[in-house]
């Protein structure tokens, strides 16, 4: 153990830090099996190298799969150690450290450039010019990521063929990045300054709910309640649950295949997955929820890590419970959603993140209540009709009847929706709605897109690389938008509905696989109308009502008699 210490901990140049990445996994691993003390420094040191290693490469694809690939389930085995020596807070610091880094470094890359601005105009300057050289380098692809009619960015692949020279810019902007955040450190109230965020700091995330975070690790799995205002609460799950948790996303994934084809087979295998998922986690995390107090009706915040995040979790169920109806007894069916408004985070930065209001407008939009409305957003609505979207102008056609409850609306359809005029008006329109095809390319998750057209798409790399500082509200009402490719690192959440929220989008509805077109209507209907009811919660308005909405029209669908794959389908994300 004291020899791959020195191997990991040597910084003498000898070793590739990919090399010493993959010794500290195996330091962690076997300080962990075998009890050593140095099990908790194992995995903090891998962790730190893990990032180090990410930071180095230059390309997003080589991040993806050479670095992203080698730490997989490092975090969570870190956090699994944490939870095991019952330091949860520490618990909760690794799996904020070692998961999203693709996100967490392009977070970083956006500092807050106001702070540094009183402190020091020359060095605010300095750390704009070099964060933003750091940019073009994060978003660069390599060719083959890109459509060969799609616009090249400044640090494509295509535009630097020497990969010697990229490399030594990249390392030249790295090492002035780290001289800029070593002479902030040293003022007064800066010293975490690009560091992780501590506990201390993650805990405002719970201001306006519970967060369950699903830790989904080989040793062993929990669940972690954060409460405003306590420390995390620990949920302890089934042994089985880490080979569970695979076997019930290979089995979700496999029936998917059937969607569409065989409706009544995906219906069972569905039903059956939901049972499992109510037994290992629903229930457990809805009775410690009503342990600790949490009202039934509140809204809950999930956290799922690792395969966890494909399994839908709001949907848990059913739980078959004994009522008295006059003299009468029956049997109700509830799930999880019939005791708690589920939204999803993929980390609890991006929730933070969320929560912020960039302008004077958002922020009377985050404090309105019944008393004070926010003023009326614009919205941008883009569809796109081709293939077998028949629905489509129906759900056009709602968006128009409903107009005059913003401020403007601008519809872009057929030639209208190109990549170019799409990127443009979104900056201009807080609220969105996509009404198109989304598609996924198994193994090459920044393919993921939105048809605009027969032509034209947007993709995940597309979203990446934009900022919309006004961005709301997004409805993403297309297939599989908070799914993750296949074949992509499962830690790293890249999916369109998660892009879209990076580049801005503080609340957004997605979908976790294919959704049927005969849905979107009365859907977009009845989440609009709740939206802008009148009655309801008095400290949601605007776009902090979408998850309660979203809440109602699936409860409705559930009414009509939608099958379990047509509700279960659509989630919120974000605040």
């Amino acid at each position: 153990m004291d020899l791959l210490r020195r191997v990991c901990t040597s910084a003498d140049g000898q070793l590739s830090l990919l090399h010493r990445l993959k010794t500290a996994t195996f330091w962690a691993d076997a300080a962990y099996t075998s009890a050593h003390p140095y099990a908790l420094e194992a995995y903090r040191t891998s962790l730190q190298l893990a990032e180090c290693a990410f930071v180095a490469y230059p390309i997003c694809e080589v991040r993806h799969d050479y670095v992203l690939k080698e730490t997989q389930s490092v975090a969570t085995d870190a956090a699994s150690c944490a939870i095991e020596n019952k330091d949860l807070t520490i618990a909760v610091e690794m799996l904020e450290q070692g998961r999203a880094l693709l996100w967490s470094h392009l977070r970083k890359l956006r500092p807050p450039l106001h702070m540094i601005e009183s402190i020091d105009p020359h060095l605010r300057d300095d750390l704009l010019r070099v964060t933003q050289a750091l940019q073009v380098f994060a978003l660069s692809f390599d060719a083959s990521t890109q459509d060969d009619d799609s616009p090249r960015t400044p640090g494509s692949a295509m535009l630097i063929d020497d990969v010697g020279a990229r490399f030594k810019e990249h390392r030249k902007l790295v090492t002035e990045l780290d001289t800029i955040i070593s002479t902030l450190r040293k003022v007064p109230g800066m010293e975490r300054f690009f560091l992780v965020p501590s506990y201390d700091m993650l805990r405002d995330v719970t201001s306006e709910g519970p967060v369950i975070i699903v830790n989904h690790s080989k040793h062993h799995s929990d669940a972690l309640i954060l409460l405003h205002g306590g420390s995390p609460t620990r949920v302890p799950l089934d042994r089985g649950f880490y080979q569970k948790v695979l076997e019930m996303t290979e089995r979700l994934c496999q029936a998917q295949t059937y969607l569409g084809k065989k409706p009544k087979k995906y219906e069972k295998e569905l039903r059956e997955i939901l049972a499992d998922v109510w037994l290992l986690l629903g229930r457990p995390v809805r009775d410690a929820l009503v342990s600790l107090g949490v009202d039934k009706g509140s809204r809950v915040w999930w956290c799922p890590t690792s395969a966890v995040s494909a399994l839908p979790l709001h949907a848990a169920g059913p739980e078959t419970i004994a009522s008295e109806q006059g003299e009468a007894k029956r049997r109700k069916r509830y799930y999880f959603q019939d005791f708690y408004v589920s939204s999803y985070t993929p980390t609890l930065s991006a929730l933070l993140e969320a929560r912020k209001y960039a302008s004077v407008g958002q922020a009377a939009a985050g404090r309105a209540t019944q008393r004070n409305p926010p003023d009326k957003p614009s919205l941008l609505v883009i569809a796109h009709s081709g293939g077998n979207l028949e629905q489509v102008p129906k759900e056009v056609a709602i968006m128009r009847a409903i107009h005059r409850r913003f401020k403007r609306t601008k519809f872009l359809q057929g030639r209208d929706a190109k990549r170019e005029s799409v990127m443009r008006e979104l900056r201009e329109h807080p609220w969105v709605h996509i009404a198109c095809h989304g598609s996924l390319t198994p193994g090459e998750p920044f393919k993921s897109a939105f048809r605009l057209s027969e032509d034209d798409r947007l993709t995940l790399a597309d979203i990446m690389g934009s900022r919309i500082p006004n961005a709301e509200f997004a409805f993403l009402s297309a297939c599989h938008t908070a799914e993750q490719t296949q074949g992509s690192a499962s830690e790293e959440v890249l999916q369109l509905a998660a892009a879209v929220q990076f580049c801005g989008y503080r609340s957004v509805i997605g979908t976790m696989w294919a959704m049927q077109d005969l849905d979107g209507p009365s859907l977009v209907a009845n989440v609009y109308e709740s939206m802008f009811a009148e009655a309801g919660y008095p400290d949601e308005m605007g776009f902090k009502r979408a998850a309660r909405a979203l809440h109602s029209a699936t409860r409705q669908m559930r009414k009509d008699g939608a099958m379990l794959e047509q509700w279960v389908n659509f989630v919120h994300i974000g605040a």
